[in-house]
């Protein structure tokens, strides 16, 4: 049962696709041309956001577009909520899915909303359990806590069986980032002909833990209390400072995940993870790795040079041993490819947008 913000469902549909409809006869690609991005790779190109209009282009169109989708929950795994967000479009050329990272509510994608949805495509987002307008696993809401790895696959396919594949048809794309892409490595793996392509961005094939290995990190897990946080992790810190972050080199964007968590949907913001989490995220990772044999579903992997937080060296492992898999390197990029200052992130969606297109 689908509930949310959006009770008369049928309608909402139609106001977001008369809306999108009037933004993608501006001046965007026509469907046979949506994955075309004009201009150099160290240039804005037409039809993508630029960093240079935040934070007045958030408040007076990404933020408004975001809200003319059905904002909605279904039930998940043992019941949990589970928020999502959809913006349909009339004769939509293909429709793509998104997993966002650990602690990432979709209304941070709102910028790629509006990229996506000028170009006419369907968009979907879903908020992972635990984490953004989702339910939580703990009574403390910002602790970042796991039960089992396996739920977000199944939460995940509850959402496209029930309700893309309901409101869609054409081609099916997933883009996922870091921890969603993890979980859209693994849910590809499970359900090969779900996506006709998939794009990963910086995926969580592994962690990057500082001073402990994968395997020291496990074995302290295992052992210490699982609601706990893991040593070095607690509360959500406000007013984080841009200097020296580990995520984006975008000062603008960057300004903008902030205001999110702190001002607009105070709800939303997350600390840091458990270690019931670390455990039960590297029994998935060591699954997916281990299935990457079967990773059928042409994949593009988008790899951040500059990348502290996840361990790259498991993304080419992943890759090799993946069919149908090409990995690219985004050099001079943090962790969040989506999410970086203009020449970086332009690149990943050009890339991401052609990569589709071809298939």
């Amino acid at each position: 049962m689908v509930s949310g913000s959006a009770s008369c469902r049928a309608l909402l549909w139609g106001v977001v696709g008369l809306f999108v409809a009037s933004c993608a006869s501006d001046g965007s690609p026509s469907s046979t041309g949506w994955w075309a991005v004009g201009g150099k790779a160290d240039e804005s190109g037409p039809g993508l956001a630029t960093e240079l209009d935040l934070p007045a282009a958030f408040e007076e169109r990404y933020l408004p577009r975001h809200q003319t989708g059905l904002l909605a929950t279904f039930s998940g795994v043992r019941d949990v909520d589970i928020a999502f967000g959809g913006w349909i479009s009339p004769d939509a050329p293909a429709t793509i899915v998104i997993f966002p990272g650990r602690g990432e509510a979709h209304v941070k994608y709102a910028e790629l909303i509006t990229d996506l949805t000028d170009r006419g495509l369907n968009v979907f987002v879903i908020d992972h359990r635990g984490q953004g307008f989702s339910g939580r696993m703990l009574d403390d809401p910002e602790k970042g806590h796991l039960d089992s790895w396996d739920y977000y696959v199944q939460d995940a396919h509850s959402f496209i069986s029930r309700i893309v594949a309901a409101e869609t048809e054409g081609p099916l794309y997933g883009l996922g980032h870091s921890m969603g892409g993890a979980i859209m490595t693994a849910y590809a793996i499970a359900h090969p002909d779900v996506f006709d392509a998939i794009v990963l961005s910086a995926p969580m094939h592994g962690i990057n833990y500082g001073e402990y290995s994968e395997t020291e990190a496990y074995a302290i897990a295992i052992v210490a209390p699982n609601a706990t946080y893991a040593f070095g992790e607690g509360p959500y810190t406000p007013d984080p400072p841009f200097e020296g972050n580990p995520f984006t080199t975008s000062e603008a964007r960057f300004a903008m995940g902030v205001r999110i968590n702190e001002e607009l949907y105070t709800e939303t913001r997350l600390g840091g993870v458990t270690f019931g989490w670390i455990t039960e995220t590297v029994v998935g990772m060591r699954a997916l790795r281990e299935g990457a044999p079967a990773l059928s579903t042409p994949t593009l992997l988008l790899s951040a040079s500059d990348d502290a937080i996840v361990d790259n060296e498991w993304q080419g492992m992943v890759c090799d041993l993946a069919p149908d898999c090409e990995l690219v390197t985004i050099e001079g990029a943090r962790h969040e490819l989506l999410m970086e200052r203009d020449d970086l992130r332009n690149e990943a969606l050009r890339r991401t947008l052609a990569f589709f297109g071809e298939h």
